[in-house]
């Protein structure tokens, strides 16, 4: 990281700028105070042999950014690095940045990874923003030394997608703008008076009101730009990879064709629902300025509301991911996003150091300051993004007032009515508990429809503040096919909405019944398709979309929903209803994987700079003995009631298996003498999701009887890329050659040692990766309950020897947007 030393003639304030500093960036910064002198009577003033310590204290492995206040101090930073090795000197640099934004600037960046010139580029630039927001003009060239807009690199590119440069598509522009140092533009060409903005910035790029074949040029300047270029018309080229989530078509008759007592809305999600009513309201925060007299203590009170949210919501992106639920998981992404993205927390920040205002204030100026452009924007999905971000605010603005902002909870099935509806929340509703969802506002294309969709619920918006007058438990029915909604639907109407509801039926039933064969390939090779599992009500699913078996069942669900560890008698009685649920099929139980980006409450794991690379999954439970014993115990016993074997997460090495086995004969050994009953001769597998279990895979398959591939973790290791930072998430795709190479090897391997190989992760319900894995060998999947039939469908289109080409081609390549280009042709033809 690279250090930052502040130089100041006050001691003073160059303490409050480095704790302004640390303040701004949570994930930590490497910064030194060197200010004053120490001269009782002439206090002020700047020393060389202080700032020299502070540089040695800092850096400068990575460089070190001296920031000055004015006069004498820039002499005397000059003479400390004199005083420096000769080698060091052109690794420490002065920056000509204003002192304090200039810190802050410079803090975040080089807290983000930023290199030397990256983050005395961009403190440097921070005047011109500082100006720009006071409406004062000042050109970037001239403060910041900039190379003239002529100089830099342009690249005009088309938005292709049907609508446009929405929030999802901008979340993975900022992503992949952030990966390079090159500052960089964009700008929609269609819209002269469109301003260029920040690539790095959600809120800038989602209001340019880019539609549908509008023409975007992008403008990088610095080391990598050519790059930088590349990436990003690649994105547009492959239209942000965006998934099919068309609406609907509205078949509303005439108006003199509609039946009576109908309310008319927006057809959102198809499906008839029929039920009793219960309107939500979520919490509405009142927000009171007030004037401060701590604004660092009321920074303090916003940074934590702001990461808070962001947890939560990260929390939903992982279910999303590891259900394989696309649509919640890249929207979560976005919304993170949203909660980092400089301009708009820059805005809130600002108001509250110059106007010495609450952080409530703040940020709801900040919110709606944002929502206004984009609600003023001539596209209709634009317009509708700013009720994202007004549902991004509205949950910070929740936490900093105390407010449960939990979803409502329903003790029976109901159709939901309400205003809006924050995608996060539909997320979280209990799918058997919501029979249908009617908002007054909103339309086809808002993300509360879209995870309407995602989740198979039937959904009309628009239907106006009428609503709000159904009493709870009216009778009420929803049409998402139509857009209707019925308030209290009379006879002939309940006949006609049965009927549609029972055609609906009969179709899944049809599909279902297919979903129930064999996954055979053209060419007569048997694929095995499982489902991973989280607990009883997602096995149940899974055993109805048809799946073979349960491959993973995840067991964390027994530990992270309470206060306190479950016993062994709570952990049994669980798992024996799952067990029972497969009614006969294998049923395979991964062991606690926890750590990293899944914490539980009453387990300390204390503060770890890298927890994904920290104390999580095997690594843990063999630091807690008692409990994997307890686990391991509860599993076995499990296991007397139907057939089920057992997995190690996280396996790194050999001697992490041994240590287990320990652990697992004890158990057995313990049941054994107490007479319970239980499975002695239970199969012990492992989850090869690190590279070192890749290249020690001949070893490992000779200590366990089966091995099951992690997809999503091996990529990220394979990748270095942290899944859950938003900012490079998109590096992480198990389609790329070098995790497809590894998938590779363990097949080998497995097949040689005449043990199982299953590919378990998220990859495996892709349709462009199922080719592949047939063709590499594999065998056997595990996939989420609602990817099951499709997987199957997929697999009997294929032909095995055709697949085998395209995998050995596919590994050949450089990247994984190269092997999607491969294969989608391949699929066309």
């Amino acid at each position: 990281m690279v250090g930052i030393v502040i130089v100041s003639h006050s001691h003073v304030l160059a303490q409050g700028v480095c704790e302004l500093v640390r303040q701004a960036c949570p994930g930590g910064v490497s910064i030194a105070a060197a200010g004053g002198t120490d001269d009782p009577d002439q206090p002020l003033g700047t020393d060389a042999t202080k700032i020299h310590a502070a540089i040695e204290q800092v850096g400068p492995a990575d460089g070190v950014v001296l920031l000055v206040d004015m006069g004498s101090a820039i002499l005397s930073a000059e003479t400390a690095i004199e005083l420096l090795p000769p080698n060091l000197h052109g690794n420490v640099r002065i920056c000509a940045a204003p002192l304090v934004e200039g810190a802050v600037a410079a803090g975040v960046t080089a807290s983000s990874g930023g290199d030397l010139e990256t983050v005395i580029r961009e403190a440097t630039r921070s005047f011109s923003a500082k100006a720009r927001q006071m409406g004062q003009d000042v050109s970037v060239e001239e403060v910041e030394g900039a190379q003239p807009a002529s100089g830099a690199s342009e690249v005009t590119v088309t938005m292709r997608g049907a609508n446009g440069l929405h929030m999802r598509p901008a979340a993975q522009l900022v992503q992949a703008a952030s990966r390079f140092q090159s500052t960089i533009s964009v700008r929609n060409v269609e819209r002269p008076e469109s301003p260029s903005v920040s690539a790095r910035s959600l809120t800038e790029v989602s209001t340019l009101g880019v539609g549908q074949n509008d023409r975007v040029a992008i403008t990088a300047d610095g080391p990598d730009a050519d790059d930088a270029l590349v990436a990003l018309r690649e994105l547009f080229e492959r239209s942000f990879d965006e998934w099919d989530e068309s609406a609907p078509q509205d078949g509303s008759e005439e108006e003199g064709e509609r039946p009576q007592g109908v309310l008319v809305g927006v057809a959102a999600s198809d499906g008839v629902a029929i039920g009793p009513a219960i309107f939500w309201s979520p919490a509405e925060p009142e927000v009171v300025r007030r004037t401060v007299d701590d604004v660092g203590a009321e920074w303090e009170r916003l940074r934590r509301a702001i990461e808070q949210a962001r947890r939560e919501i990260d929390s939903l992106r992982r279910a999303g991911e590891a259900s394989s639920d696309r649509a919640t998981s890249q929207l979560m992404v976005a919304y993170e996003l949203f909660l980092v993205d400089p301009v708009l927390v820059g805005k809130a920040h600002h108001r509250i150091i110059a106007e010495r205002v609450n952080a409530e204030s703040a940020w709801q100026w900040a919110i709606q300051d944002a929502c206004v452009r984009y609600e003023s924007s001539e596209d209709q999905y634009t317009r509708e993004r700013g009720g994202d971000i007004r549902e991004v605010g509205r949950r910070v603005l929740c936490l900093l007032a105390g407010l449960d902002v939990a979803p409502p909870t329903l003790e029976e099935p109901h159709i939901l009515l309400a205003d809006e509806l924050d995608p996060s929340v539909i997320a979280r509703l209990p799918a058997e508990k919501v029979l249908g969802i009617a908002l007054a506002r909103g339309g086809p294309t808002s993300h509360a429809a879209i995870m309407a969709r995602a989740r198979g619920i039937p959904a009309v918006m628009g239907i106006g503040r009428s609503l709000r007058t159904i009493s709870l438990d009216t009778l009420v029915a929803v049409d998402g096919h139509r857009g209707y909604f019925f308030p209290e639907p009379d006879d002939a109407n309940l006949r006609t909405l049965r009927a549609s509801a029972e055609e609906l039926r009969r179709q899944l039933a049809e599909a279902r019944a297919k979903s129930l064969e064999p996954a055979v390939t053209r060419d007569g090779v048997a694929m095995r398709v499982l489902a991973n599992v989280a607990d009883l009500a997602t096995t149940c699913a899974a055993i109805e979309s048809g799946a073979e078996g349960i491959g993973l069942l995840r067991t964390e669900f027994l530990f992270r929903t309470r206060r306190d560890a479950p016993t062994e008698e709570e952990q049994y009685a669980s798992l024996k209803e799952i067990v029972e649920a497969a009614a006969g099929r294998h049923l395979v139980v991964r062991t606690l994987d926890i750590g990293g980006d899944k914490p539980v409450p009453y387990w300390k794991f204390g503060r770890e700079a890298n927890p994904l690379l920290g104390q999580r999954g095997i690594r843990w439970c063999l630091e807690q003995q008692a409990m994997f014993k307890t686990h391991f115990r509860a599993i076995f016993r499990a296991a007397s009631h139907g057939p089920l074997s057992v997995m190690l997460p996280m396996i790194a090495s050999s001697h992490e298996v041994h240590l287990a086995k320990q652990v697992f004969v004890e158990a057995l050994s313990e049941l054994e003498k107490e007479g319970l009953a239980h499975d002695a001769k239970i199969k012990l597998g492992i989850m090869v999701e690190v590279p070192s279990a890749v290249e020690l895979i001949e070893h490992l398959l000779e200590e366990v009887s089966f091995v099951s591939i992690g997809t999503n973790d091996l990529s990220q290791y394979a990748m270095a890329a942290d899944r859950t930072n938003a900012h490079v998430a998109s590096l992480v795709d198990a389609l790329h050659p070098a995790v497809l190479s590894m998938v590779r090897r363990v097949v080998i391997a497995g097949k040689a040692a005449g043990r199982p190989v299953c590919v378990c992760g998220e990859v495996a319900a892709d349709p462009l990766a199922v080719p592949l894995l047939v063709g590499l060998g594999v065998r056997e999947v595990s996939v989420s309950p609602p990817a099951v039939p499709r997987v199957k469908e997929a697999i009997r289109a294929l032909d095995v020897k055709r697949a085998e080409t395209w995998a050995k081609e596919a590994c050949r390549f450089d990247s994984a947007d190269e092997v999607r280009h491969y294969v989608e042709g391949r699929l066309e033809r």
